[in-house]
């Protein structure tokens, strides 16, 4: 878990950015600092020269969702930096609250793609993509084995991988199924 610095001004958030190598590679830092340069009326170029930073459209996408997101989001992101990464929360930037109060939920309680969530945002169906993996965690957590779940949307069909690691393991699933094995030997 990251912890966000109290920044009370740009001259702050440079100097904070400077002395902390670390945040160099971290978005959300990043993305927390370029909030306070834009609150001060900092441009994209002016940003790119202050945190040296040569690429114009990571500055765009740092400024996009340094702008966009509230305290709270921020802190959440800190709290999951795991979970959460730039690419799911620059998606979550471009919606209104209500909905990214939601799809930060699923995302925590899901393991969404960037792809996912930004197919969410551009208001497209997920195909049950999230049901498949729900359904993949309820299986996993009822037989006590990992389990995989292949589904083709078009055709209506898949298969259930179900994982075993020892014969005992195997014969306790096939129980789970309704299916003895000693009964046949």
């Amino acid at each position: 878990m990251e912890k966000l610095p109290i920044l009370t001004d740009a001259a702050e958030a440079i100097l904070f950015y400077e002395a902390n190598p670390s945040t160099w590679s971290s978005n959300l830092m990043k993305a927390w600092i370029v909030r306070h340069l834009v609150e001060d009326g900092y441009a994209n170029a002016d940003i790119r020269d202050a945190l040296k930073i040569r690429k114009k459209y990571v500055v765009t996408h740092l400024i996009r969702v340094g702008k966009s997101l509230s305290l709270e989001e921020f802190d959440l992101w800190a709290q999951y930096p795991a979970s959460i990464t730039f690419g799911h929360m620059r998606a979550i930037a471009s919606l209104p609250y209500p909905t990214r109060r939601d799809l930060l939920r699923l995302l925590l309680k899901t393991k969404t793609t960037v792809s996912q969530l930004e197919k969410i945002a551009r208001g497209k169906k997920l195909d049950n993509e999230t049901d498949i993996r729900k359904l993949e965690r309820d299986i996993s957590d009822h037989t006590g084995q990992p389990t995989r779940i292949r589904f083709n949307h078009r055709k209506k069909s898949g298969s259930i991988t179900v994982d075993f690691f020892s014969l005992d393991e195997f014969d306790f699933l096939c129980e789970k199924l309704g299916y003895k094995p000693a009964d046949d030997f």
